[in-house]
């Protein structure tokens, strides 16, 4: 045996990796990008463009925002902020689309919002009404150009939106309204236009991006058809379901399909009326059920009607599918059903 194989056997390796690095397993870059983000995290506060009140899909996401021009601004937040390319952030007095996020390697959070400009109006094959809000580009979000002029071909737009089970059903030759105007005789029509192309794919980055790009194309009023006071086209009115007189709405849980590992997500029901409206649901009695897989360590509460979902930072849990259930006892708005699927961190 030479000298340099009766050295090797004689080093407590493990030992001496742990002191190399400091004593406790961390290397100095470790150190200094734990110090990095916790300088962040404490001076991100006293950053003028920290808005403390700001909401992401409703829930409280406090952020830095930079506004960058009238429509466009960037976004910074601590590590593990819950943002994700097609949600909406409401600050600055606007609702904003995320169009780009990222997590850079100090693990802050970065990304890009545009202003929404349009609440989009729609059915799908029922008479519930649903809105949405948007962003309706000519080339100026998107910053087409020809000549230092905002460029779009004649007649055509872009609408940027999120996915959810709504907006998902969407399709190719459905009519939207986007805007009003003027006929020659000086009557209100609606702006329509018909989507001749959906682009789910070259917007989206990571397991929980959804954000949808509809491409769109001017196309005739239809008055017989169209509802130029509720912004809907191909108006689609449902039969009275009635019993005894009574009228019967319809009810949806309003949440992200996915959650991550070692996070909590809040759960809310939407109500609509008989004929597709929003509304407060104030005569309804909401029971949740909440379904968890065997095994998993998942929980849930319930709280003034909002249900709160926790999966633990476990890889164990992800792949379950926790299933929420509703239903209003009164019988007015029926039931509703959500699955959701957890999915790891990074």
């Amino acid at each position: 045996m030479d000298i340099t194989d009766m050295f090797s056997s004689n080093v407590d390796w493990p030992l001496y990796e742990k002191l190399l690095n400091g004593g406790d397993g961390r290397t100095q870059r470790d150190q200094i990008i734990e110090d990095s983000v916790n300088m962040f995290a404490e001076g991100i506060v006293d950053d003028p463009a920290y808005q403390a009140d700001a909401t992401t899909n409703g829930e409280p996401t406090p952020m830095a925002i930079n506004r960058k021009s009238p429509i466009e601004a960037e976004m910074r937040a601590v590590p593990g902020t819950d943002v994700d390319m097609g949600d909406i952030v409401d600050a600055l007095g606007a609702d904003w689309l995320v169009v780009e996020v990222y997590t850079d390697k100090l693990g802050i959070v970065r990304g890009v919002l545009w202003l929404c400009n349009y609440i989009l109006r729609f059915q799908n094959n029922s008479g519930t009404v649903y809105e949405r809000c948007c962003v309706v580009d000519d080339g100026s979000y998107s910053k087409r150009q020809v000549g230092g002029v905002a460029y779009q071909p004649m007649d055509t737009l872009e609408v940027m939106i999120g996915i959810d089970p709504q907006t998902s059903l969407l399709h190719l030759d459905k009519r939207l309204a986007i805007g009003t105007s003027t006929t020659v005789e000086l009557k209100p029509q609606l702006n329509v236009y018909k989507i001749y192309g959906i682009d789910t794919v070259s917007k989206n980055f990571g397991d929980e991006s959804h954000l949808m790009k509809m491409y769109v194309q001017r196309d005739v009023y239809n008055k017989d058809t169209d509802d130029f006071d509720l912004g809907i086209c191909d108006v689609y009115t449902d039969e009275e379901p009635s019993s005894g007189g009574t009228l019967v709405g319809s009810c949806a849980i309003v949440g992200k399909d996915n959650i991550r590992t070692g996070t909590t997500r809040k759960y809310s029901v939407a109500f609509y009326d008989a004929a597709g409206h929003e509304t407060a649901g104030s005569d309804a009695s909401v029971q949740w059920t909440v379904t968890i897989p065997t095994g998993s360590n998942a929980q849930s509460s319930i709280t003034d009607g909002v249900c709160s979902v926790t999966v633990p930072l476990s890889g164990a849990e992800v792949g379950n599918v926790i299933t929420l259930s509703v239903v209003d006892s009164n019988g007015i708005y029926g039931t509703c059903e959500k699955k959701v699927t957890v999915i790891s961190v990074g």
